[in-house]
Order: structure tokens, then sequence, then C-alpha cells
């Protein structure tokens, strides 16, 4: 639902990680999105979390109620982490689209770790290769994980119509946000107390603005690498997420790259001497250039309600199939409503048209009938014609007198004589020698020899100028070396 946007006037983002619950809420501008955080509380004491969350429920209602377009005025969105759900490349031997869509759930079968019918499965991106095959992105998550995500968030009073990806909505806000300098391999690293996730992609592949999305990832436990005092601990878990992150780069390329850009956010990314201590050791693994996006702790936020509000490329939602939204569900209605009643009066209007039209044309036959009998009455009193045959006594008559009008239509006509000095002074322009030369008011045929084959053509312009059909014909060379041709044309039958 989200591939196009919506017309929702505002999007609440919902981002329930690490035993907190963060809703953030973007509202349409003319030209953008005004971003705000709502609600950030502890899920330690759930009774005091569900009380928030239901003082703030009925006042966004209130002052976003209303609905536009005949859609919802507020679109609710959260997202699946990145741990539990994936994303895979597939390739299909086809040159069709429609025909790779129906073989891209078995193909994507084989690499799940879980059959395909206990989990919800979409394919974001679907294009064709220069290589003449189809390319897929595909995402799915386990049916028993969407669930319990969405029985989580109705516990807390929460019901999401969009449940995206989160390694998408990081990595489709980071190219917004923070633009590519140029063309290489990005990381987005959202920092979690639970979790870090990784969204990995090319930037400028085959230009500007062709930005390719190659995967998520999610590197646990990381809970040791926090304190409470903020500072990072010396156990040896920062080298595991070290080793952690190499073996996802190497993994990603046939080698190494040479320069990623890294760029931090989520709620981590706000500790400065965490990010030091883990840019310390990257740095051993290539050149890495380091960016932080603004207010990280509500990136996750902007990023679901901007794929919700506007859309963009990899749109997701595991809310599908049974899983689907009711909002969306009534949309889907209301637009089948709109589209059958439209449907409905059309066929009326055809209807209508189907029993009209014959009486349409009725009426102007006979219309045309009368001012045909009107003007035969006035050119020929005395003649009395059945009805119909006027056309058919005009064509005769006209037949039969041919023979006493032809001399005066030919005193009319272009002249033999003026047809045949033009083509005398073409011939001679053009250094042509003619044999043979016969020619009357309707034929001409004409033998001879030229220096070249273009200009035999150049002798046909005269004719086709007067509406003769004319073909010319290249003949056996003659010991001369010249070029013999034939020239035959008459009147179009």
């Amino acid at each position: 639902m989200n591939g196009a946007g919506t017309l929702a006037r505002v999007g609440l983002a919902v981002d329930l990680s690490a035993g907190r619950l963060r809703i953030g809420r973007s509202e349409r501008l003319r030209r953008t999105l005004r971003h705000e955080t709502l609600l950030d509380v502890s899920l330690d004491d759930a009774e005091a979390a569900r009380a928030r969350v239901a003082e703030w429920s009925p006042r966004a209602r209130a002052g976003d109620a209303g609905g536009r377009a005949g859609g919802p005025e507020v679109i609710v969105t959260a997202c699946l982490p990145v741990h539990e759900c994936l994303t895979r490349w597939l390739r299909a031997p086809l040159a069709s689209v429609a025909k790779a869509k129906k073989v891209l759930p078995s193909l994507l079968d084989i690499q799940l770790p879980f059959s395909i019918e206990d989990c919800v499965h979409l394919f974001p991106w679907i294009r064709r290769t220069a290589q003449g095959e189809v390319e897929a992105l595909a995402v799915a998550a386990r049916l028993s994980d969407v669930r319990r995500k969405l029985e989580t968030l109705s516990a807390l009073g929460v019901e999401p119509v969009i449940l995206d990806h989160e390694g998408l909505a990081i990595w489709s806000q980071s190219l917004l946000e923070q633009p590519p300098c140029g063309p290489g391999r990005r990381v987005v690293a959202a920092v979690y107390p639970d979790h870090l996730a990784l969204a990995l992609g090319e930037t400028g592949v085959g230009g500007q603005g062709n930005d390719r999305f190659i995967g998520a990832h999610s590197v646990r436990p990381v809970e040791s690498l926090w304190q409470a005092a903020g500072q990072p601990s010396t156990d040896p878990t920062i080298q595991r997420v070290i080793s952690r992150v190499r073996q996802i780069l190497q993994s990603q390329a046939s080698e190494a790259p040479s320069s990623v850009e890294w760029v931090w956010t989520g709620p981590g990314a706000e500790d400065v001497a965490l990010l030091e201590e883990l840019q310390h050791h990257l740095l051993e693994l290539g050149d890495f250039s380091f960016l932080r996006h603004a207010e990280p702790a509500a990136f996750l936020q902007r990023a679901l309600a901007t794929r919700a509000l506007l859309g963009g490329g990899w749109p997701c939602n595991f809310r599908t199939g049974p899983l689907t939204h009711p909002a969306i569900e009534r949309q889907r209605l209301r637009e089948s409503r709109r589209t059958s009643a439209a449907i409905a009066a059309a066929g009326l209007v055809l209807c209508g048209l189907g029993l009209a039209w014959p009486r349409v044309l009725e009426t102007r036959k006979a219309n045309v009938q009368a001012e045909l009998e009107t003007v035969a009455a006035s050119l020929a009193p005395d003649v009395h014609l059945l009805y119909g045959q006027e056309l058919r006594v005009t064509r005769q008559a006209l037949q039969d007198r041919a023979g006493l009008s032809r001399p005066f239509l030919e005193a009319f006509e272009p002249s033999l004589a003026s047809l045949l000095v033009e083509t005398l002074q073409t011939a001679r322009a053009q250094e042509l020698a003619l044999d043979f030369l016969d020619l009357s008011a309707g034929a001409v045929t004409l033998r001879g020899a030229a220096a070249d084959w273009d200009r035999c053509e150049r002798l046909a312009e005269p004719f086709r100028r007067r509406g003769l059909h004319v073909v010319v014909e290249r003949q056996d060379a003659g010991l001369d070396e010249k070029v013999h041709f034939s020239l035959k044309g008459g009147r179009a039958p």
C-alpha cells in the first residue's frame, strides 16, 4: 500500500523495540513533511504504557478526523525488525515480468529456511535486466512473527495499517535525508540497545539517482556494548560485532569494498563514546567514512511515516492477505463500488446509444435522400426517377455521353507536346541516350542508356508528375559500358 503513497494527511509511526514504545507524528505540508515525537515510554510498566497510549489516541483521532478524498486522514505504520524477516535477491531466466512473477515464489521457497506457506512474502522490486532475465527482491517473514508483532501492538492499543520492513525503511530514508556524494557502497547502521540493524546498498549504480538496495542484516547480542553511564564496555562483544560486520561485508561482494560510506542512526547514535569506539574498530576493516543522521533516535519513525505518506521505492507491507487491516479492506470495497458504478453508468450510456443510433442513421439517410431529390428535381424537373435510383441513372448517363464529351475534356488536359519537351530536356541534362520512345495520353514506353543508374531514375520524374505510374528496369550491360534501362508506365487502374 505504501508503494505509491496514500491520501492520508497524517502518518503515525510506531517504533517498538528494546522495551520502549516510541510514536512519531508526521504531517503533510505543501512540499515536505513535518515530524514530531508524540510518545516515548518504557514498557516496564505495561499498564502505564497502555494508559499513555489511551491518553494520546483520542486526541490524535479528534484532531485528525474527517477523511480525505475517500481515504483515511490518519494512517498508522509500524515495522518488523530485521532479525524477524529476511531479504533475498532472485533471478528468473525469463524475459517476461508477468511470467517471472508466477515462478518467483517457487524460487524463493528453495531459499527459505521454512515453508513458504508458513510465511508472508512480497516482491518490492521486480525489473528486467540487460541480460534479458528478470531480477527481483524478495522479502519474507514468518506468519507467527507477524501475528505476534500485531498482537503485541494491539495489546498496547496500536493497530497499524502498514507493517513495513525495518531494513528497507532505514535505507530509503537515509538516501532521502543524506543523499550519497557519489557512486560507492553505503551501510546504514541503526544502533539499538538490543540489536544493530544494517542496511547495505550501492549508490549511483548506472548513474546518479540509481541506488540499489543489497540486503539487511541484524547483529545480536549487543546489550553489553551499553552501560548505565553511556560508556562502551571493554568485554569481547565489540570484537564479535566487528567480526560479524566483516562477514556481512564480505558476503555481499566478491571482495571487500575499498571504500564504504557508513551512516549511523538509531537511539545508540546519540552515544558519542559508543560510536567512537565502534568507528575505531571499523577502520581496521577498510577505508570508512562516517556520517550520522540528525535526530537519530526518531529516525525510524520518520522513515516509516515518510514511506506511508509519500511512498517511494521498495514498498513493503506484511499486512496482506488474511492479515490485511480492515481499513484497507474498506477502502478497496469503496474503490470496487466506485468502479462498478462507473462501469454500470458506461453500460447504460452504451445501451442508450445502441437504441438511439439506428434512429439517428435513418434520420440522416432520409435527410440525404430528400436533398438528393431536391437537386434532381431542380436539374431535371421533367424526369421522374424511382426512389434510390438517382445515382445509378446519373452514372449511366455520364457513361453514355463520355464519347461526346471526350474532345472537350481533352482540350483542357496538359499537352503531350509539353511532356515530350520536358522528357527530352531531362534526357539532355542527364546525358541520356534514348533508343525508343512511345508516348500517349495514358501510357509511355521508353528505352535508352545512361552513365549511371541514378540518372535513369531522374527520367521518370516528369511522368510521375503527370500522374502516371512508372517503373524503371535495368537491362543487361552492353559493350559501351553504359547502364541500359527501360521505362514503362501508365494510368493507375
